[in-house]
């Protein structure tokens, strides 16, 4: 049985599939490489102006919401008053050709709390077109703390912000630092997405 991928692991992957500074190709992601993250790994098409739609969920995401997402909006994970930002940030990563991380709570239609890292990684599905996202959905900590039946009702960003490559700075979940990238966000003060080049 393949080892769970973490959210850094994942990321890993990414970033030595990256030619320079530009996103990796698609057609370069190998599934049989990652099959630890691929319950937690899901596919977003972005086009300019539209929101984000699932191509491909991974099954541990769709038993969290319990149904396929696939041609689902990615806004239909989030919230009420959180899919304006999530789709914002989505449609940043793509911009900028930048990764983004978002820590985020998930609430059960019990109220039970569970909190991930959510992982937006663009990909190119040619040499200049970058359109697409690879994401991940992952439980911080040791794992999912729900029972097998829990729904998730929505998730709730606590926290975002891009991805540098300074001294390789992911700590998932535990950073306190916030990296210098080309874009950068904040949601926790105002609830909304700043995003400014740099």
């Amino acid at each position: 049985m393949p080892y769970h991928m973490t959210a850094a692991d994942i990321f890993a992957y990414w970033k030595a599939l990256r030619e320079g500074n530009l996103p990796p190709l698609r057609s370069s992601i190998a599934p049989s490489n990652i099959r630890g993250a691929l319950p937690d790994l899901f596919m977003l098409d972005v086009n300019d102006g539209d929101v984000p739609v699932f191509r491909l969920a991974g099954t541990r995401i769709c038993a969290l919401f319990a149904q396929e997402l696939r041609g689902l909006p990615f806004a239909h994970l989030w919230a009420q008053g959180q899919a304006d930002n999530a789709v914002a940030l989505s449609h940043a990563a793509i911009q900028y050709a930048c990764p983004f991380l978002l820590n985020v709570t998930g609430f059960t239609t019990e109220g039970v709390a569970q909190r991930f890292d959510v992982l937006l990684l663009p990909l190119r599905s040619s040499t200049d077109n970058c359109d697409r996202l690879m994401g991940a959905l992952v439980a911080q900590g040791h794992g999912i703390n729900l029972s097998a039946e829990a729904t998730l009702s929505g998730l709730y960003i606590d926290r975002s912000r891009p991805l540098a490559d300074i001294g390789d700075a992911i700590r998932v979940a535990s950073t306190t630092t916030r990296p210098v990238s080309a874009a950068q966000t904040d949601t926790k003060e105002t609830g909304k997405p700043v995003i400014f080049a740099r």
